[in-house]
C-alpha cells in the first residue's frame, strides 16, 4: 500500500513464519518491520495522525529607541485548551539572546516579557518548546527587529586619536579629544548628522559639525592656541535630525 505522499510503501510478509507489517521506501530501501504480534497481520493501512495544536497564536516585537538603546518588549499571544510550561529562546544568527519559560494556564493569554536592552535591529528567530508530554506542538517565529529612523550605534567611545584605545578620562594637559560612532543600522534618508561638543560648563564648543552618513562617524574637539581643554566632564552628542542617537561622557583631569 503506497503512503499519500507516495514516497514509502506499507506491505506484509511471513519471512518470520508469521505474517506481521513492513515498510520501506519507494525505492525498497529501508525496510523496517512495525508490528510483532503473535496473530498474523495482514491488512496494512496509512492512517495521518492528528497534529497537537500549538501554544502561541502570534509573537511580535513591540519596540522604542532611546539613544540606541532599546526599551522593548517580546508580546506573545494564544489560548491553549490545558495548563501549560513552554520554554522560548530568541536567537540572532544563531546566538542566544533571550531564554525564559512561560507557566500558561488554561484559557487566553497576552504576555510582555522584557528584551534585553543591548538587542540590535534585524532579523530574529523564537523557538517556541512546550514541556515533555504536553500536548502541544513546538514552534519556530521569524521575527524582525525594526530600526528607528535616527539609526542605532552598537559602539561608541573616545580616544586620544582616530580608532585609538578608548578612553573615559584623560590627562589634564589634553588638547584633542576624538569620538568614534559606529551605526549597526543607519540613518533614514534624508537626515542630516551633526556632532556637538559640551565643554564642563555646559556650553557648546563651537556649532555642531556636519557629517556624511556612514558606518563609522568620527569627530574631534581641540583646544585653542596649544591651550589644554578645561578640565571636568564633557559630552559629546551625535544626532540625525534632531534626534540624539548615542551620547558619550568623557573628563578631563
Amino acid at each position: 500500500v503506497w503512503s499519500p505522499d507516495g514516497k514509502a510503501i506499507a506491505f506484509t510478509s511471513a519471512r518470520d513464519a508469521n505474517y506481521e507489517i513492513y515498510a520501506m521506501a519507494d525505492d525498497g530501501s529501508g525496510q523496517t518491520r512495525l508490528t510483532t504480534n503473535e496473530v498474523e497481520d495482514t491488512t496494512a493501512d496509512w492512517q495521518s495522525l492528528p497534529i497537537p495544536p500549538p501554544v502561541l497564536a502570534d509573537a511580535r516585537f513591540s519596540a522604542r529607541w532611546r539613544e540606541s538603546t532599546l526599551l522593548g518588549s517580546l508580546v506573545v499571544t494564544g489560548n491553549v485548551a490545558a495548563p501549560v510550561a513552554v520554554d522560548l529562546v530568541l536567537r540572532q544568527a544563531g546566538l542566544e539572546r533571550l531564554a525564559t519559560r512561560l507557566e500558561l494556564l488554561a484559557g487566553a493569554f497576552d504576555q510582555a516579557i522584557k528584551l534585553p536592552k543591548g538587542l540590535v535591529p534585524g532579523a530574529y528567530e523564537l523557538d517556541v518548546t512546550p514541556a515533555p508530554g504536553a500536548p502541544f506542538s513546538p514552534q519556530t517565529f521569524q521575527l524582525a527587529l525594526p530600526s528607528p529612523r535616527e539609526g542605532v550605534v552598537d559602539d561608541a567611545y573616545t580616544s586620544t586619536n582616530p580608532g585609538g584605545v578608548p578612553v573615559r578620562r584623560f590627562p589634564p594637559r589634553t588638547q584633542t579629544v576624538f569620538a568614534q560612532f559606529r551605526f549597526v543600522a543607519r540613518p533614514a534618508s534624508g537626515l542630516v548628522l551633526t556632532v556637538s561638543w559640551y565643554k564642563p560648563n555646559g556650553r557648546r564648543a563651537g556649532p555642531p559639525v556636519r557629517k556624511p552618513v556612514s558606518s563609522l562617524v568620527v569627530s574631534y574637539v581641540a583646544s585653542r592656541q596649544g591651550q589644554a581643554l578645561p578640565r571636568g566632564t564633557w559630552h559629546c552628542v551625535l544626532r540625525a535630525g534632531r534626534t540624539v542617537v548615542k551620547r558619550l561622557a568623557f573628563r578631563v583631569g
